[in-house]
C-alpha cells in the first residue's frame, strides 16, 4: 500500500508570523464612564476588585501613592509630570493601571498597495509595573514634593462625622437630601445615640460628602466595620475607591444594575 501523504500545513490567511508584542498605555477613563466600564469589562473589574488602586481624575493609581496625593491635595497629573521624581521614567505606567495593546508583525503581500507592518489583535488590562513597591521614588524626593497637611479627625464615629460635615460645610438636612437618610437619623449619629449606623449608611455618607477613599475607610473603621471579600462588600469597596466623587443616587443605580440592593432609598 502506498504511504499516505502528510497533510500540507494550512496556509496562514493573515500573513503574520504569529509573534505577539504589546504596547503598554495608561488606562484613562472619564468619571462619567467608570461605573459602566466596570460593569462591562471583567478583566478591569478583577483589577479594581484587588483593592490596589484608587481612582483620581481619570487614572487608577496604586493605593500608597494615591492616598498621599489625596491627603495633600496634589494634582495627580502634575505629580506624574514631575521630572524631579520621574526623570527618564514613565511614572504613569509604573504606578497606574494600564492597558496592553497587542499586535502581531505582518509581512507584506505581493499585491498590496499599502502595507501595515503590524496587525492589531486586541487589548487587555495590565497592572502597574510597580505593583509590589514604590521604591523607585526616594523618601526625600517624595517629601520634597508634597506639602501641606491638616487637622486629623477624631477617632470615634460621631466625632469623625461631625468633623467631616463641618469641613464640607454640610448641614444635617443637606446630608439627608444627599444620602436618603433621615436628618433625625443623622442627628442621632452625630450625638452618638441609639444603635450604630448600618454599613450601607456609612458608605452612603462617605460618598455623599465626597470623602477620599482612606477617609471613608476611616469612617467605616470608627463605626466598627471592616469590608470583607463578599460580592456585596467588594462592590462597596469599588464605590469607595472609584466612585467617591459620584452621587449616592448614581451609586444606587450602579448597585441595582449589578443585581444588588441600593445603599439607601434615594
Amino acid at each position: 500500500m502506498a504511504p499516505v501523504a502528510s497533510p500540507k500545513p494550512a496556509k496562514k490567511k493573515d500573513n503574520t508570523d504569529g509573534r505577539v508584542f504589546a504596547e503598554k498605555r495608561v488606562l484613562r477613563i472619564p468619571k462619567e464612564l467608570v461605573l459602566s466600564y466596570y460593569n462591562r469589562h471583567s478583566d478591569f473589574r478583577r483589577a479594581v476588585d484587588s483593592g490596589k488602586y484608587i481612582y483620581i481624575d481619570g487614572l487608577f493609581v496604586l493605593r500608597p501613592i494615591a492616598t498621599i496625593l489625596l491627603e495633600h491635595h496634589i494634582d495627580v497629573h502634575a505629580f506624574f509630570r514631575s521630572k524631579k521624581l520621574f526623570a527618564n521614567k514613565n511614572g504613569l505606567t509604573a504606578f497606574c493601571l494600564c492597558e496592553e495593546h497587542l499586535f502581531v508583525e505582518r509581512k507584506p503581500k505581493p499585491d498590496e498597495l499599502y502595507h501595515s507592518a503590524r496587525e492589531y489583535k486586541g487589548r487587555r488590562i495590565a497592572h502597574a509595573e510597580k505593583i509590589a513597591s514604590i521604591d523607585t521614588i526616594s523618601k526625600e524626593m517624595f517629601l520634597g514634593f508634597v506639602s501641606g497637611g491638616g487637622q486629623e479627625p477624631p477617632l470615634d464615629f460621631s466625632g469623625m462625622l461631625t468633623f467631616f460635615m463641618k469641613q464640607k460645610d454640610v448641614t444635617e438636612e443637606e446630608l439627608a437630601e444627599l444620602t436618603g437618610i433621615s436628618d433625625r437619623t443623622i442627628r442621632r449619629y452625630k450625638n452618638d445615640e441609639g444603635e450604630r449606623p448600618t454599613l450601607e449608611n456609612v458608605v452612603a455618607i462617605g460618598i455623599a460628602l465626597h470623602l477620599f477613599p482612606h477617609q471613608i475607610m476611616g469612617l467605616l473603621g470608627a463605626a466598627g466595620y471592616q469590608l470583607r471579600r463578599t460580592p456585596k462588600e467588594r462592590a462597596y469597596q469599588y464605590l469607595i475607591d472609584a466612585a467617591y466623587n459620584n452621587t449616592v443616587y448614581e451609586c444606587n443605580l450602579f448597585l441595582k444594575k449589578s443585581g444588588m440592593q441600593p445603599l439607601t432609598n434615594l
